[in-house]
C-alpha cells in the first residue's frame, strides 16, 4: 500500500497540475512532459517521495507553483472565500439556505438563491463584489466598508530531482527554482481588503 505522505504528495502535485491548468500556466503537452517526468524516489529521510527525473521539467513545475502560491493568498482570493463564506453564514441563520441545500444543489442554483436574495442587501453585494474588477487594499484598518484581514499560509512544494545516482532538492541544484521558491516564500499582501459597501 501507498505511504500516505507518499500519497498526500501525489494529490498535491495533481492538484498544482488541475488548479495550474486552468489557470493557464501550462498546456496539455507540458502537462504530458512533467507528469511524465516524475518517479516515486527516496527522500532525506528514506521515505518514499514523488519526484522529478530531471530539472527542467522541475524548474518549470517550481516556477507555476510560485504563481500560483501566491495566488492562493493574494488579497481578491481572500476576500472572495471570506465574503462568500459570510453569505452562507447570513444566509444560513436567517434560514434561507440550508446545509443540505449546499450538499444537494448545484453551484449555479446556489448562486441563484444569492441572486434572489432581497435580505440585508446580500444580493446587492454579491452583484458588487461580483462586477469588481479589483479589490481594494489598505494597511490601515477599515471603517464603514466591508473589509477583511485574512493571515493566510504559504503553501509551496520543494521538489527532489534525481541527479546522478543521488536524489536532492531542487533549489540546491537551480538559482531559478531556488529564487521561485524564495519569491514565494517573500509574497507579502496589504492587512486589509475592501469593496465599498457594508454587509
Amino acid at each position: 500500500m501507498m505511504h500516505r505522505d507518499l500519497q498526500q504528495i501525489g494529490l498535491n502535485i495533481h492538484f498544482q497540475m488541475d488548479f495550474g491548468a486552468t489557470r493557464r500556466l501550462w498546456n496539455l503537452e507540458e502537462i504530458k512532459e512533467i507528469y511524465e517526468n516524475i518517479e516515486v524516489m527516496k527522500n532525506e529521510k528514506n521515505i518514499e517521495e514523488i519526484g522529478f527525473k530531471s530539472i527542467k521539467p522541475a524548474e518549470k513545475f517550481v516556477h507555476s507553483m510560485s504563481i500560483l502560491s501566491s495566488s492562493y493568498i493574494d488579497n481578491r482570493t481572500k476576500f472572495s472565500m471570506q465574503f462568500l463564506a459570510d453569505i452562507m453564514k447570513k444566509m444560513s441563520n436567517k434560514k434561507l439556505i440550508t446545509k443540505e441545500d449546499l450538499y444537494k444543489l448545484s453551484d449555479k442554483e446556489i448562486i441563484k438563491k444569492i441572486e434572489n436574495c432581497n435580505e440585508d442587501n446580500i444580493s446587492k453585494c454579491f452583484e458588487i463584489w461580483r462586477n469588481a474588477k479589483e479589490i481594494n487594499e489598505s494597511d490601515v484598518e477599515i471603517k464603514g466598508k466591508y473589509a477583511v484581514s485574512i493571515n493566510a499560509k504559504i503553501r509551496y512544494i520543494i521538489p527532489l530531482v534525481k541527479r546522478n545516482s543521488e536524489y536532492v532538492r531542487v533549489d540546491k541544484i537551480s538559482d531559478t527554482a531556488k529564487k521561485d521558491i524564495e519569491k514565494a516564500l517573500n509574497y507579502k499582501t496589504k492587512k486589509y481588503a475592501y469593496l465599498n459597501f457594508e454587509f
